[in-house]
């Protein structure tokens, strides 16, 4: 097992479609976006084996400030973050004009706000000890 240390602010995106769809996707030569998210408000410890996976970090490239982690908490804790486009219009709410909110979560990508991190080529794991 292994840790990757997450900052405040990271956008977490995955892909994750039940066997049906990716084979339906795969016949209809058709390209799966993300589909599972989650915005870290807090610092944190990401434990998990290494190995082929379609999770993404989004690390923002400034840090977020006091007020900017509680704003994320506060709308984290309201549960107001449901699907992609919350995803971007809670960005905008911490960090004003940071994204486009007529973008979908694959375009986010593209943002030159954000690092992108690919958990399967990440190199940067602190050894867990289990």
């Amino acid at each position: 097992m292994k840790q990757v240390l997450i900052k405040p602010g990271t956008i977490f995106l995955s892909k994750e479609y039940k066997w049906h769809e990716k084979l339906l996707a795969f016949l209809k030569r058709k390209k799966l976006g993300y589909n599972k998210f989650y915005i870290f408000d807090s610092a944190h410890n990401m434990i998990r084996k290494p190995g082929k996976t379609d999770c993404i970090l989004l690390e923002p490239k400034k840090k977020y400030s006091n007020k900017e982690i509680i704003k994320l908490t506060l709308l984290n804790q309201l549960g107001w973050i449901e699907d992609c486009k919350d995803v971007l219009t809670v960005i905008n709410a911490v960090r004003p004009n940071t994204v486009d909110e007529s973008l979908t979560l694959d375009q986010l990508l593209e943002n030159r706000f954000y690092n992108i991190r690919k958990l399967s080529d990440e190199k940067e794991y602190v050894e867990y000890i289990y």
